[in-house]
């Protein structure tokens, strides 16, 4: 439940007028809230690398 909830939220977080920084500190709070209940493969190999990247990619395509 907590996991859907915290997607929703970032879903409609908007600037809104407010500060750039403002506006990202938001998005990190839900971002680190967010990472255990997805943590990244417990592994070194590739996917691992792959996985952080899409999440990295994710996180830009939210803040933009």
């Amino acid at each position: 439940m907590r996991i859907h909830h915290l997607m929703e939220q970032l879903a409609s977080c908007r600037k809104n007028g407010q500060a750039v920084i403002d506006y990202y500190g938001r998005l990190e709070v839900m971002w680190e809230e967010l990472q255990p209940y997805r943590p990244p493969p417990a592994c070194n190999c590739s996917a691992a690398t792959t996985y952080v990247k899409e999440r990295e990619d994710e996180r830009v395509h939210q803040f933009i």
